[in-house]
């Protein structure tokens, strides 16, 4: 057994809990301390009773027969990174421990909670906030490692189904709720039986209208889970885990579920509708096994950074970094290091199209900053082009930075110097030209004339002078002449 798992009557309960629950009892009103110190017992969980066990990991609290203390004290650690990989997934903690009870199939004690037993084969978790969770075992005797493989799938799909409610407060529709809830179990018989339910006779596919509809996950839970699960599958393929989880809490305020939709995804919720039925034949047909949990193998996250899909790269490595089974720290660095490299690469990517667009409005200065911050992420990654381009614009963005800072200089030069105030600006002219920029470089030759005209015009009178003086030293020069010949 783990040491930080350990098996006793009653779980330990954080002083917290203690101080808060106390404190309620102490401060309520006469009338009220009955409620309060019934809150007080409840928080307890009672001793176990004669032929069962208790156990308590750091989050759960699970009663189970005595005789399969062997077989769960080895696996409390196991179910415990369940819960944790749950909750980081929906983002979520359960503010009360959760009781998991668990009961051979055919237990038939008072109490037991209806819902343990499978409609259709299925489970149909409580979507509102419990404490006690039961989770019934269809075995004899001692559980085997495919019990425990069961145990884990359905544990997953009640745990979830709690934590969904806690983050969306109890106000997410039973569609999205077990439909994540599913998605989140690991890929196994059940994932596999709702897709076959698609295939064999799933029919035409549900307006979303009808499939939210309140009480509809009864109707025919088969059908109700499949069509729930491919929607929730679509959603988070195409948007993203974060974007779901925002979703969830949308819930709390809006006002209906097409509000929800609406404000997460700034899209009008027929849209993505439409998007779902599009993509159904695909997902039937296979897609149905692409999960961002289970399932991910590091070399395609390697093979989406060489295709420079840096998004789609760092959403699978980050995936195999969390997945269910992944038990060796190495591989986990290195996903988490591929990750934050295709993560960086993807802001590269950012910068280097904000770098281009700076570029072509002649923002030399921010365009160089920008390709210059996404030079070397994506180097880093491989992307020749991309630094390739990073480094055609920080040259070009450099060129015109030069430009504009000559002509700045050629602007603050004296009156006595317009020449060579002229000439720089008709430089500067010429660059900017050569970096297509016609409209900014027109500007300038346009004040280099104007700077030089009046050179031009000095010029001018002094080349009249110096012709007029040439002229008349000629002049004189044949007088002279002509008088010493005379002579």
């Amino acid at each position: 057994m783990p040491a930080h798992a350990t098996v006793r009557s009653k779980p330990p309960v954080t002083a917290r809990q203690v101080v808060v629950l106390v404190a309620l009892w102490v401060s309520a009103p006469g009338w009220a301390r009955p409620l309060a110190s019934q809150a007080l017992a409840q928080s307890l969980p009672a001793p176990a009773p004669e032929g069962r066990r208790l156990a308590s990991t750091e989050h759960l609290d699970i009663s189970y027969p005595a005789r399969w203390a062997p077989w769960i004290e080895d696996r409390l650690e196991a179910l415990d990174r369940r819960y944790r990989i749950l909750a980081r997934a929906v983002d979520a903690e359960l503010p009360v421990r959760p009781q998991v009870r668990l009961w051979p199939g055919d237990a038939d004690e008072a109490g037991i909670d209806p819902a343990s037993r499978r409609v259709e084969g299925l489970l149909l978790p409580r979507l509102e906030p419990r404490q006690r969770l039961d989770l019934r075992l269809d075995v004899a005797d001692l559980p085997d490692e495919a019990a425990f493989r069961a145990l884990e799938a359905d544990l997953s799909l009640l745990l979830a189904a709690q934590l969904i409610a806690e983050a969306g407060q109890a106000a997410v529709p039973a569609a999205f709720a077990l439909g994540f809830a599913r998605y989140l179990q690991p890929i196994g018989e059940d994932q596999t039986r709702l897709v076959a339910a698609l295939k064999a006779g799933g029919g035409a596919p549900p307006a979303w209208a009808e499939l939210l509809e309140p009480g509809a996950e009864y109707r025919d839970p088969l059908q109700f889970q499949a069509w729930s699960l491919s929607v929730v599958h679509g959603l988070l393929h195409e948007e993203g885990l974060a974007a779901f989880g925002d979703l969830l809490r949308a819930f709390r305020q809006a006002s209906g579920w097409r509000d929800a939709l609406q404000e997460t995804y700034n899209r009008d919720p027929a849209t993505l509708e439409a998007q779902w039925r599009a993509r159904l034949p695909a997902y039937v047909d296979g897609a149905w096994r692409e999960h961002l949990f289970y399932g991910t193998d590091l070399d395609l996250a390697r093979e989406r950074l060489a295709q420079a899909d840096f998004r789609g790269a760092a959403t699978l490595a980050r995936a195999v970094a969390q997945a269910w089974d992944t038990g060796a720290e190495a591989q986990t660095q290195e996903a988490l290091a591929l990750a934050e490299r295709a993560e960086a690469a993807n802001v590269a990517r950012s910068d280097l199209t904000l770098g281009v667009g700076l570029l072509h409005d002649g923002h030399y200065a921010a365009a160089a900053a920008a390709a210059a911050a996404a030079l070397d992420p994506l180097r880093a990654v491989g992307d020749e082009a991309g630094a390739d381009l990073a480094g055609e614009v920080l040259d070009r963005a450099g060129r015109g930075q030069a430009a504009i800072e000559r002509w700045t200089r050629a602007r603050t030069m004296e009156p006595w110097r317009s020449l060579q105030a002229g000439l720089a600006a008709r430089q500067a002219a010429r660059d900017l030209y050569r970096l297509g920029h016609g409209l900014r470089a027109r500007e300038v030759d346009a004040w280099a004339r104007e700077r030089l005209a009046p050179v031009a015009v000095l010029g001018a009178v002094l080349a009249v002078l110096g012709l007029l003086a040439l002229l008349r030293w000629l002049w004189n020069g044949t007088r002279t002449d002509g008088l010493r010949a005379g002579a």
